[in-house]
């Protein structure tokens, strides 16, 4: 292989000419190439090329030819590991139709002593094209919606593109924690190969971690083994199509890395503006590192003694304080880091925003500097920056040390620095909702324990990952986790006795772990999950006010809400609960919560109502029975003159019993998509009724009894009415009452 380095390992016992023929049977000429050693678990870590069978005419038609060498040389790799058979990830480029149709794990007779794993990842034309969509959408974020902007840079798939390489090497690094030899290959043994290898080595090897051994993984990886840096740059006289080329596989690995960086922040030595000066380092095209595609085409250039080398600045001592982390833990030097859970992805926004809104003539990035520095000057203890395009949190908000009440609402922040809440210790209100940030890392979080923080606010961030312990948030009165993308928490427990409300609502939580022990708060909304029980009882949240369970995946009514005395909220609405055995299995316990105003029960499939209730509950004021089976109007609801507001839409009701005028506080009925023939004269006498929905039904006159009600709002539509005309119809509440007067 021409890009090859002069000298590289082999097996003792390879000989020559086997190599020549291995060679000459991958693509490229990118033979198996050893990128990693355990000297602990004796595995080893090999990247190569996909073979490319050489086809033979015969008379059955093409039939391809097998290398001996090449299977012999496998054997020979193998043979120096404990291992004994090599496992063989096979990445296959989602454009390959024909190696997409046989995906996953797999054997090859030619190779008896490999286990073979085809895995897809897009081909490296397709992730250009993400590039280019997720950049032009960064270009006019100006004359983008906030609110739109998450929606279109997920369809760019260049997070997702992003996700998917820390798939392959998070498996990689599985696999040779239990001292499984592995090899990698791709079409090309290149752009893939390089990207997976080197973040299975971040994961496993403490020593890449550091700047020395980053260094040594770039060079080992990426310049010796020939990666074309220069033939994806602008400056390679390329056509004008061609220029658009961007070096995609760079680019990614560097995202990649920062994303372990800011979930493990104290397991490296550097910090992300080392990432970014390696970014730049190469667009810049000032370090003979990134130019040539190899060592020939290097050493016949003369770059090393005509060029600068980008480890000459980034390693210099003047410089390295500027690229060292401030939370790196030397003690954890040696530790893997965690492979068993996906590493949480989010959108790198302080890299790739970071001249989008910082143009020294766009107004809103003076307006920001300013806003900072007057609050800085002035020691106010309050700053509120929703909505002014932050990307980044820099050092000049972090001087603000006095701040208690930090809002950042509606921006574009995609991390928290690693001393952020030991740089504001006085902050006890922060809100950081509808931004990017996909995690907060452990080392991050565990600097909050000494703050005075109170209210914390991280709705609507794609929010993947928190730290299994939540200690340091003790003392948080509220905590709002809505909208996001969870999949667990940590034991909640550890939040304290303190939290009085507490938000995770629209996440993919299948259990909350310690929610029996918050014993303070009032409020506990989890709906929008995939809860599919709750293993204890509720009776220890003695201050619970409002308990919002919709919409997760519950088949029991929650034990022990009998003994909640202040519940007056519950909402199990769309929870599959088994209503088999009757109401008074499931659902009547509710009604000994004695002081209940608001109980919704959407779509259970109820068929009928609890007929007895304890008094109290006759102060009902909400009552939400829509979307359920039930064929009669609950008589139990004429008992309840304190309701306001009553759902009964899509049921089976045919008849509101006159008796409806004893409810005469009520301000809103919806009895929209029943099969209600007529309306019934006791609607007449709710003299506070102002919303009536009753569209979708089988109605065929309104009666006078209605022109006395004090009615906002009346729909009606879809229902054969003939003692009003037409355009009178159409005309609205207001002429209907008219005509009916």
């Amino acid at each position: 292989c021409k890009m090859y380095p002069r000298e590289f390992l082999v097996p003792q016992s390879t000989r020559d000419t086997d190599l020549w023929r291995v060679a000459i049977y991958r693509g490229e000429g990118r033979i198996p190439l050893l990128s990693w050693y355990s000297k602990e678990k004796r595995a080893i870590l090999l990247r190569a090329s996909r073979p490319n069978p050489i086809l033979l005419q015969d008379m059955v038609g093409m039939t391809p030819v097998r290398n001996e060498a090449d299977q012999r040389y496998v054997q020979q790799l193998l043979e120096t590991s404990i291992s004994e058979q090599m496992y063989v990830l096979n990445i296959i480029d989602t454009d390959d139709k024909a190696g997409m149709g046989q995906l996953g794990e797999c054997v090859d007779e030619s190779y008896p002593n490999c286990l073979f794993f085809n895995e897809p990842l897009p081909p490296v034309p397709g992730v250009i094209t993400s590039f280019l969509r997720m950049q032009a959408l960064c270009t006019n974020l100006l004359d983008t919606k906030h609110a739109n902007f998450r929606r279109d840079l997920r369809d760019t798939d260049w997070v997702e593109n992003i996700r998917l390489i820390h798939a392959q090497a998070r498996r990689l690094a599985q696999w040779l924690c239990v001292g499984q030899s592995v090899l990698v290959q791709s079409r090309d043994g290149d752009d893939a190969c390089a990207q997976i290898s080197s973040l299975a080595q971040l994961l496993l090897d403490s020593h890449t971690r550091t700047i020395e051994g980053f260094a040594v993984l770039v060079e080992k990886e990426w310049i010796y083994p020939g990666h074309r840096f220069v033939d994806l740059t602008k400056h390679s006289g390329r056509t004008v199509e061609e220029q658009k080329l961007y070096p995609v596989s760079w680019i990614q690995f560097l995202d990649c890395v920062w994303q372990l960086l800011r979930t493990y922040p104290s397991a490296f030595e550097f910090n992300e503006s080392f990432l970014v000066a390696l970014f730049d380092g190469l667009l810049s095209f000032r370090y003979g590192t990134f130019m040539g595609y190899c060592e020939r085409s290097r050493a016949s250039d003369k770059l090393v003694k005509n060029t600068e080398s980008i480890w000459t600045e980034l390693l210099d001592g003047e410089h390295r304080p500027r690229f060292a982390s401030t939370v790196y833990d030397k003690s954890r030097y040696d530790e893997v880091l965690p492979l068993d859970d996906p590493a949480p992805v989010a959108f790198w926004s302080s890299l790739y925003l970071r001249y989008t809104f910082c143009h020294p003539l766009w107004e809103g990035n003076r307006s920001l500097v300013r806003r900072i520095q007057d609050v800085s000057k002035a020691r106010s203890v309050d700053m509120t920056l929703a909505g002014h395009h932050v990307t980044i949190i820099d050092q000049n908000l972090l001087q603000c040390q006095h701040i208690k009440t930090l809002i950042l609402r509606g921006n574009y922040i995609s991390s928290l620095p690693a001393d952020f809440f030991q740089a504001l210790p006085a902050m006890e209100v922060l809100d950081l909702s509808e931004n990017f940030i996909g995690s907060i890392a452990e080392a991050t979080l565990k600097l909050a324990e000494k703050g005075r923080l109170r209210y914390l606010n991280l709705a609507d961030n794609g929010l993947e990952f928190l730290p299994e312990s939540l200690a340091p948030l003790r003392g948080l009165e509220e905590l709002n986790l809505k909208n996001n993308s969870l999949t667990r928490l940590g034991d909640v427990s550890d939040l304290g006795d303190s939290l009085l409300e507490f938000d995770a609502s629209h996440n993919e939580l299948r259990e909350v772990v310690g929610i029996f022990e918050l014993r303070s708060v009032r409020k506990l909304v989890l709906s929008h999950n995939r809860l599919e029980k709750l293993d204890k009882s509720l009776v220890g949240l003695v201050e619970l006010e409002t308990l919002d369970l919709r919409e997760n995946l519950l088949t029991d009514c929650p034990n022990g809400l009998a003994e909640l005395s202040r519940l007056s909220l519950i909402d199990l609405s769309g929870n599959p609960i088994d209503t088999s055995l009757g109401m008074s299995y499931q659902i009547t316990p509710l009604f000994c919560c004695r002081r209940l105003h608001s109980i919704r029960l959407a779509s259970l499939g109820l068929t009928k109502f609890p007929s007895a209730f304890p008094s109290e509950l006759a102060k009902l004021r909400v009552v939400d029975l829509q979307n359920n089976k039930m064929t009669l109007f609950p008589a139990a609801l004429l008992e309840m003159e304190h309701m306001t507001v009553l759902f009964l839409n899509n049921n089976l009701i045919e008849v509101i019993p006159f008796e409806i005028c004893r409810l005469h506080r009520l301000r809103r009925l919806a009895v929209c998509d029943n099969k209600l023939s007529f309306i019934t004269s006791g609607l007449g006498k709710l003299e506070q009724l102002e919303v009536l929905e009753m569209h979708n039904n089988l109605i065929e006159e309104l009666p006078p009894a209605l022109a006395t009600l004090p009615l906002r709002q009346w729909t009606f539509d879809n229902n054969p009415i003939s003692n009003v005309p037409p355009e009178v119809l159409r005309g609205g509440t207001a002429d209907i009452l008219a005509y009916l007067r």
